[in-house]
C-alpha cells in the first residue's frame, strides 16, 4: 500500500509502501525508489544499496 507523504502545505513529497513483512520502500513524488528500510536487519538504505542509518527507520532522511 502506497502511503503518501505530505508536506506542511499538503503538497505530495513522496509515497511510504509497506514491500513485504520485511520491507518498506520510500518513493519521491514521481515513483522513483530512494531508499529501503529492511525490518529484520534495521538497516536503511539509498538507491544505490549505501547504508544509510542503522537502528531506527531513517527513510524519511532521504526526502529532499
Amino acid at each position: 500500500m502506497n502511503t503518501p507523504i505530505r508536506d506542511g502545505q499538503s503538497k505530495i513529497i513522496g509515497y511510504h509502501e509497506k514491500w513485504s513483512d520485511k520491507r518498506e520502500i520510500l518513493r519521491d513524488k514521481n515513483g522513483k525508489r530512494l531508499g529501503v528500510f529492511e525490518i529484520d536487519t534495521r538497516v536503511t538504505r539509498d538507491a544505490a544499496g549505501k547504508i544509510v542509518g542503522c537502528g531506527e527507520n531513517q527513510l524519511l532522511r532521504l526526502l529532499q
